[in-house]
């Protein structure tokens, strides 16, 4: 038996240092939405598996561990991957990714990556929505998924509440043996994607990564 889930892709929390939103605020608009899967993709951060799972059987919601890793090539994405990597060397994050049974996503491809270093044999994804990006980004993004064959994926980049909605995929899941990885590559499919104020939100960002960083 199946069943049809909705899923949101790359959200922060405040425990990114361009972000301030909760995952309280995460969590209860998930509720409200009727959404019961989401991936925090907190920078560099890791949230402890207790945590998680607190959250997840308090709430009834599935939290894809995840984390948005700043390499020398640019944003790594690894999804479904219960532990932490230490290494910022693009080709070990990825093939630690691979070898540890995680989804390695590439986010927003067209902006900040040296795509000529990354060894896109190994991408598992590709997100080929980004509402913080430009049209013409997301264009080149959905280009490059086509021409190594990778599954699309959309993701909101949400660093405030008003961008949680930006974005949603479906999934499908086996009811009797719950979400699994496979389950979202091999059934993943966009369902809704819109720019809010990128320019704006990505601006905000930057103002509250910089007074952050000066408070440490």
């Amino acid at each position: 038996m199946h069943k049809k889930e909705l899923f949101i892709f790359h959200v922060h929390t405040n425990r990114s240092v361009d972000c301030l939103m909760s995952i309280k605020t995460v969590v209860k608009f998930c509720k409200k939405r009727g959404i019961r899967c989401v991936a925090i993709c907190d920078h560099n951060y890791l949230m402890p598996a207790d945590k998680r799972m607190a959250f997840e059987k308090e709430k009834d919601l599935r939290i894809i561990p995840a984390v948005e890793y700043s390499t020398n090539c640019g944003d790594i994405i690894a999804l479904g991957l219960d532990e932490f990597i230490e290494s910022r060397d693009c080709t070990t994050v990825i093939n630690t990714i691979k070898e540890k049974g995680g989804i390695v996503v590439l986010p927003h491809p067209m902006r900040g990556h040296r795509l000529e270093q990354i060894p896109m044999k190994e991408i598992d994804m590709v997100e080929v929505f980004n509402a913080r990006c430009s049209e013409s980004e997301n264009n080149g993004a959905v280009e490059l998924a086509a021409r190594y064959g990778k599954v699309g994926i959309a993701g909101c980049d949400a660093h405030f509440p008003w961008e949680l909605g930006l974005a949603l995929n479906e999934i499908q899941i086996d009811t009797e043996h719950d979400l699994s990885l496979e389950s979202i590559l091999n059934t993943i499919k966009i369902v809704h994607r819109k720019n809010g104020f990128p320019k704006v939100n990505s601006f905000l960002s930057q103002v509250i990564k910089s007074l952050r960083t000066k408070i440490r």
